[in-house]
């Protein structure tokens, strides 16, 4: 498995490589050391990898499968486009095309045609869509038409249909909504805050929701523009939320992660990272174990020691089966390809595992 990583200290992009031995090595780096990538994204177009690099001031930055680079593009000059940056940059097929996707932390939405975008060609974007206030997560889905879902500090869950690129559907404004919710005397405070809403997992016409109290905030868009349900998972901010089948991840952010049932809402088991929150986080789903248990992978960086880990998740086991140190902050990670996973085995073979590496964590 190879990974990318985007480093804030010293520029540019690490390249790590993952394989049967379950050691991380770096073999390499792409991209120029003068400029930080923000953001990363990995696809598939004729049998071929890209990867995008999304820098500060709306910069867009397009490499081969051999990390050569092929284009650099500069988004529309906007105000206040030097201190902007992107949230989510996706490939996605819109109408028979395929595209670039990007979100930026400002609430502009700029879709670009792959096929002019790998021409090499000098050619104008177009005018973005204003989404109007801070960005903090941007998803694409297609249900069924492809679908853009943004959230952020203190506004509505705004979903946008990717081929008018209109809003489609909006949720209450999050000040109204908290001022006729019923809280404890310890949340109090929840009433004059605003609510942040942190990041999003879509099932069907349900939109399931991940705030800054702990909480996940359940909308159903056909019901009302008012959550139908609010669930608290913990006591502390939520920094990331993730879907593995009907698994939920959730990571708090100090060092707890939860893991709840998708179908019943129910926490499912709970552990303590032992080196502190996770920063820059990719999942990767594995092959079920023997008895048809959810398997996968964790990769992500500490915020404390600055070292990148690979963690091993199985039925509600987490185990770090490697570690290294990165020395830098990570502003984002991607998985560039998948060879070798099939070797990573079950946690009942991981007994020697050597000592500098964290132990089983059970519940």
């Amino acid at each position: 498995m190879r990974i990318l990583a985007g480093n804030s200290g010293e520029g540019g992009v690490s390249v790590w490589d993952f394989g049967g031995d379950r050691v991380l090595r770096r073999v390499g780096d792409m991209f120029n050391r003068s400029f930080v990538a923000e953001k990363l994204c990995v696809f598939s177009h004729l049998s071929k990898k890209f990867v995008v690099c999304g820098r500060a001031g709306r910069y867009l930055d397009i490499f081969d499968e051999e990390f050569n680079h092929l284009q650099t593009l500069k988004l529309e000059r906007l105000r206040s486009d030097l201190s902007d940056y992107f949230v989510n940059i996706e490939v996605l097929e819109i109408g028979g095309a395929e595209y670039i996707l990007t979100t930026s932390v400002a609430g502009f939405c700029f879709r670009i045609p792959l096929a002019l975008a790998l021409a090499g060609e000098v050619f104008t974007v177009g005018r973005p869509v204003n989404l109007y206030g801070c960005i903090t997560f941007s998803r694409t889905v297609h249900n069924p038409r492809p679908s853009l879902i943004v959230g952020g500090k203190d506004r509505a869950l705004t979903v946008m249909d990717c081929e008018e690129m209109e809003i489609s559907w909006k949720s209450m404004r999050t000040s109204k909504i908290r001022h006729g919710m019923s809280y404890s005397s310890d949340m109090e405070k929840m009433r004059s805050t605003p609510i942040w809403f942190q990041d999003v997992v879509v099932d069907g016409e349900k939109f399931i929701v991940a705030t800054r109290y702990g909480q996940l905030w359940i909308y159903h868009s056909e019901l009302s523009r008012q959550p139908v349900d609010v669930i608290t998972v913990c006591d502390n901010p939520i920094r990331h939320l993730h879907r593995i089948d009907n698994t939920l991840f959730i990571a708090d952010a100090f060092n707890n992660v939860v893991l709840v049932h998708l179908l019943r809402l129910t926490v499912m088991s709970r552990f303590k990272l032992q080196i502190g929150p996770l920063g820059a986080m990719k999942i990767q789903k594995l092959r079920n174990g023997r008895h048809g248990e959810t398997r996968f992978l964790v990769i992500a960086t500490a915020t404390v020691d600055r070292c990148l880990r690979i963690y091993l998740v199985e039925d509600g086991v987490c185990n770090c089966i490697a570690s290294t140190p990165v020395t830098v902050r990570v502003t984002d990670l991607e998985i560039f390809d998948v060879d070798g996973l099939d070797t990573v085995a079950p946690l009942e073979e991981l007994d020697d595992l050597p000592d500098h590496l964290d132990k089983r964590q059970r519940l």
